[in-house]
């Protein structure tokens, strides 16, 4: 009796270290990145400019826009053999605008296993 009652308690304490070791290991796996591209953009009027931020699609997750810039009239995230960010400026604005781009990748299930978080500063000259 006292041989199966250490060998439970052997047991269990094997169970519950696999898993708290298990947890451990998923948030070790998940990574996070933060990139700042500077880009400028000329301030004529109705030219919108395309920048490309991934090239492939992921299969999983997408990119989406976060933070919108402030002095835009046309932000927005475009699928054209790749991932492009489409800006146009407010008409008569120059200056230094921003945006952020979130992409979340999972596995295939529901779990977020990546997260990139890319700012783009547009410098907006005449």
């Amino acid at each position: 009796m006292k041989k199966t009652l250490i060998f439970c308690m052997l047991y269990i304490g094997i169970i519950l270290t696999g898993c708290s070791n298990s947890e451990d290991e998923n948030d070790m796996k998940k990574t996070y990145s933060e990139d700042t591209w500077e880009i400028s953009a000329k301030a004529s009027e109705d030219t919108q400019h395309k920048y490309q931020i991934m090239e492939n699609y992921p299969t999983e997750g997408g990119p989406v826009i976060t933070k919108k810039p402030n002095n835009a009239k046309v932000s927005e995230l475009r699928r054209d053999a790749g991932i492009y960010y489409v800006y146009e400026p407010e008409t008569g604005f120059t200056g230094t605008d921003e945006v952020e781009i979130t992409t979340n990748i999972s596995a295939g299930g529901s779990e977020i296993v990546a997260k990139n978080i890319l700012t783009l500063k547009i410098v907006v000259n005449e």
